[in-house]
């Protein structure tokens, strides 16, 4: 099961909207980690802080998450994998289940399975923990995309 974080509503306007992705591309990301696993069967579980488009993900085994957050982070925590944009939401659920993370940074992105982390993870010699001061520093430098 893939936990898939579909960031919308304030992502329009966070940052100019940088990390704001059509439903579309949601799709492509799901498509693109779906070919990680070749020869497997594949569910989604889509979970968003709006109504999700299921019917955008065709030819995907997609499902809806509950649609609570406290319901939709503990669905997130026990999916095999958890993707979306950068946010401590995923980062959450990726400690709380110890669950491997990727960010989606842009549209059209590909990941490979080496690029999914369990959140908290080594940040330039520096444990990240999602509840210190020093998460939040993080937080702001992977969503700009530089590491320290």
């Amino acid at each position: 099961m893939i936990g898939l974080h579909v960031r919308r509503g304030d992502y329009r306007e966070f940052m100019g909207g940088k990390y704001f992705f059509e439903w579309s591309d949601y799709a492509a990301f799901a498509r693109s980690i779906s070919d990680l696993f070749p020869n497997r069967r594949v569910r989604f579980i889509v979970c968003s802080n709006e109504k999700p488009q299921l019917n955008a993900f065709a030819a995907l085994d997609v499902v809806e998450g509950p649609g609570d957050m406290v319901a939709d982070m503990q669905c997130l925590a026990k999916c095999d994998y958890v993707a979306g944009p950068p946010s401590t939401f995923s980062s959450w659920a990726s400690e709380t289940g110890n669950v491997p993370l990727h960010f989606f940074k842009s549209a059209g992105e590909t990941p490979a399975l080496s690029d999914f982390k369990v959140f908290p993870w080594e940040w330039s010699g520096k444990t990240v923990d999602p509840r210190s001061e020093f998460s939040n520093e993080i937080s702001a430098a992977l969503i700009e995309g530089r590491q320290e």
